[in-house]
């Protein structure tokens, strides 16, 4: 069966880059329906994405990646802060680490999200998140059988779809990696180039409703596109 646990840094340090995780994507992107189709036979579609496992930047040992979101002023930012005071936070994205001797999973935190605002429905959905046995272990034995478990993770919807984009705007993810920092606002759609790489799936069983991109810079960077 499938536990969860607490953050380990080194879980997080092994993500792969984006360059790695486009390598992956190539390889693995078939298998993401069989992964979709468990959600959705768990009727957690709605609340539960499969992200393209990636590492933004490089962060200390007692650091970790936390995510605020502000739909009033339309952006979230992404930095790191002390794990010993980073306030009230959640965990959003988890991967999954298979034990290939017994098949048993544990599924890790990697990325975290402000709560400070939460209303109780993000703290719910964690909590029955972190309880589902059978999810996560269904989840975790799919990714693999398709080889997968190092390309593909689950992410909690945490209130990035409560950015209002218009009909000709996507939600937009610059990268600093020096700087260390995510900055996601509304973006025209027309900046959305062919070669940005798809990086976020929910899934209703048929098709993917909402998809998420990034995109290298010419300085190495990389951009993120999220459209509903």
């Amino acid at each position: 069966m499938s536990t969860t646990n607490t953050y380990f840094p080194e879980h997080f340090d092994s993500l792969p880059t984006f360059r790695q995780a486009q390598d992956n994507l190539r390889v693995h992107k078939h298998k993401i329906d069989e992964v979709g189709r468990v959600l959705h036979a768990h009727g957690l579609a709605d609340e539960i994405g499969i992200a393209l496992l990636h590492r933004h930047f490089e962060l200390a040992p007692d650091e970790i990646l936390v995510e605020r979101i502000d739909p009033t002023q339309a952006q979230s930012i992404g930095s790191p802060r002390p794990r010993e005071a980073a306030g009230k936070i959640l965990p959003h994205l988890f991967r999954a680490v298979i034990n290939e001797n017994d098949g048993t999973a544990v599924w890790f935190p990697v990325e975290f999200c402000d709560a400070g605002d939460d209303d109780g429905s993000m703290a719910e959905r964690c909590a029955k998140f972190v309880k589902n046995a059978p999810l996560l272990n269904e989840v975790a034995q799919t990714l693999r059988h398709e080889f997968a478990d190092c390309s593909f993770g689950l992410s909690l919807f945490h209130g990035r779809e409560e950015i209002q984009c218009m009909a000709d705007e996507v939600l937009t993810e610059s990268t600093d990696e020096v700087g260390r920092t995510l900055v996601m606002r509304p973006g025209k759609l027309a900046a959305v180039g062919a070669s940005s790489t798809p990086t976020l799936w929910r899934f209703d069983g048929v098709k993917p409703l909402m998809n998420c991109t990034c995109q290298t810079d010419p300085d190495g960077g990389h951009q993120h596109h999220e459209s509903n």
